[in-house]
């Protein structure tokens, strides 16, 4: 508004004088005192554009490369994400996928929160030679970890110590997130013990054979839950809670209205009928919420 404004002022005038030779009026003191204002405003940046966290031209695509482990004697293979202009170690996100491993989601994923500043590493759950191929491969896998939670338990801290690794990461500053089983990896990784800031599940398994393990539980925890999830129903949310207030966790549990199980999964379809099935506003609001957890619970990251 104010450069068009200033257009105005500079654009030459075409004055008629009714006597020939007349003089014009000169410019007052005070318009000009008012246009060397209004030049000195037009060069100064708006509050706005000081501070947008949406600078001009495209967002640099974050890096990603595989990164080699071990669990054991399995070999086993994660992906490492972070944005690819910083010279800074990042608060680091461990990321738990869903049954499909680490698949396009998982890194989709990881490159969103990596977006918002974090180093993300996205953990194997199956091993190197045993990424599945359907969606029938994944549930046998998923099925045979969840009957044995030690082994469970020792796939996630083999990705967390890996994580803490890798040199971009600030390993003073770990939040576990997880999606579907991986949320299930997530929340087992905390009843460990594991000293992590903060566990986020997101649609994830929230049932437990050890609810005691509870009390293990080092910093906070977040649940973004489909209010109509028919996978993980709302009897197992309530155990969840009581297991939650008997631990004395710091916890908050979000439900989103119509969403389903894996809501976020842009892959999932659209059926909720199905009891899966994508939802985009819920996305966007599950998003919004576990973005304002990172920045409560890790220090945000070092420009």
């Amino acid at each position: 508004m104010a450069t068009t404004f200033l257009r105005f002022l500079l654009k030459p005038a075409v004055v008629k004088s009714a006597t020939p030779g007349a003089k014009l009026p000169a410019r007052s003191g005070t318009f000009a005192l008012a246009l060397a204002g209004l030049i000195a405003l037009a060069a100064i940046p708006s509050e706005a554009a000081k501070h947008s966290k949406h600078p001009a031209g495209p967002t640099p695509q974050p890096a990603t490369y595989k990164v080699p482990y071990t669990q054991d004697t399995t070999a086993m293979e994660g992906r490492f994400v972070f944005p690819s202009t910083s010279k800074n170690q990042l608060p680091l996100v461990v990321l738990f996928p869903d049954w499909m491993g680490v698949s396009p989601t998982a890194t989709e994923d990881a490159a969103r929160i990596a977006s918002w500043g974090y180093a993300v590493f996205v953990a194997d759950p199956y091993g190197l030679k045993a990424q599945p191929r359907s969606m029938e491969e994944a549930g046998a896998q998923a099925g045979a970890l969840k009957r044995d939670i030690a082994l469970l338990r020792a796939r996630a801290l083999a990705a967390l110590e890996t994580a803490k690794r890798q040199t971009a990461a600030d390993t003073t500053r770990v939040v576990a997130v997880g999606y579907c089983f991986g949320g299930m990896m997530a929340l087992e990784l905390a009843r460990s013990g594991a000293p992590l800031q903060g566990t986020a599940s997101i649609h994830g398994n929230l049932r437990t054979n050890t609810p005691e393990d509870a009390k293990r539980i080092h910093g906070s925890v977040l649940v973004l839950h489909g209010a109509n999830d028919p996978i993980v129903p709302q009897e197992e949310v309530s155990l969840f809670q009581v297991e939650m207030k008997n631990a004395g966790v710091d916890w908050q549990l979000v439900q989103f209205g119509g969403a389903v199980h894996a809501f976020t999964n842009s892959r999932a379809g659209n059926d909720p009928s199905r009891g899966a099935a994508y939802n985009p506003l819920a996305t966007t609001r599950a998003y919004a919420v576990l973005k304002s957890y990172l920045e409560e619970t890790l220090t945000p990251a070092r420009k």
